[in-house]
């Protein structure tokens, strides 16, 4: 039971990332696509589906600790970025 919550909410928040990722924050608007501020943005959407992606696979192996420690680091990523583009 625990094993598919975390794997149906981490399949949300990668969905939910990708989408995010497609939106531009105000602060990069006007920026050109290949600019070093938008690649970054894109960058840390990419870090941040490779974690979730790894989440999923512990859990889905049913190491849901193992998951959940990985699942804290996406904070640290979401820290990281929002500071640089919110």
């Amino acid at each position: 039971m625990m094993r598919q919550r975390m794997k149906n909410a981490l399949t949300e928040m990668r969905t939910a990332a990708l989408s995010a990722k497609e939106e531009l924050p105000a602060k990069l608007k006007g920026k050109a696509a290949d600019s070093a501020e938008v690649k970054d943005y894109h960058h840390g959407y990419e870090v941040l589906t490779g974690q979730i992606d790894e989440a999923l696979k512990l859990a889905e192996e049913g190491k849901i600790p193992e998951a959940k420690a990985m699942a804290e680091q996406f904070k640290a990523t979401r820290g990281e970025y929002h500071k640089k583009y919110r």
